[in-house]
């Protein structure tokens, strides 16, 4: 909303008497929304020229050719940020990957383990002979 606000409340000849944080916050606003929206408005990039002009004591053409190399600068940083985030994610999904895998194998493995355990424990009880040492009918083995 702040790049609207900085639309409605922008002068037609901008002034250098303006405070250097606003400007700086208003230029930030609107190279912000333009890189959103993926170009730069020619009114925003006029409006940037007069401005870069009247800060900074130079010609209005050569101002606008200081704001298309800062907006090229600026695409070329947030496409190079993107790239760098596309191979986090893909390192990120692979190691997922891997490790889901894993755990499947540590998993199946448990299980054989516990089976052949159970299967070995079965045996043994059912080959057992118990063997009753006390006199009390109720407590012998049938």
């Amino acid at each position: 909303m702040g790049y609207f606000a900085d639309l409605l409340l922008r002068p037609e000849r901008p002034t250098v008497d303006a405070s250097e944080a606003s400007g700086r916050n208003e230029v930030g606003r609107i190279l912000g929304a333009s890189l959103a929206r993926g170009a730069l408005d020619p009114a925003d990039k006029t409006y940037l020229a007069k401005l870069i002009s009247a800060r900074a004591g130079i010609a209005e053409l050569e101002a606008g050719k200081r704001v298309d190399a800062t907006i090229a600068r600026a695409k070329a940083e947030a496409a190079k940020a993107e790239a760098t985030a596309k191979q986090a994610a893909d390192a990120a999904r692979r190691v997922a990957a891997h490790s889901a895998l894993w755990v499947f194998v540590a998993l199946l493995c448990g299980a054989f383990a516990a089976s052949y355990a159970a299967t070995l424990g079965g045996r043994r009880r059912d080959h057992r002979r118990v063997v009753s040492t006390t006199s009390n009918p109720l407590l012998a083995p049938q």
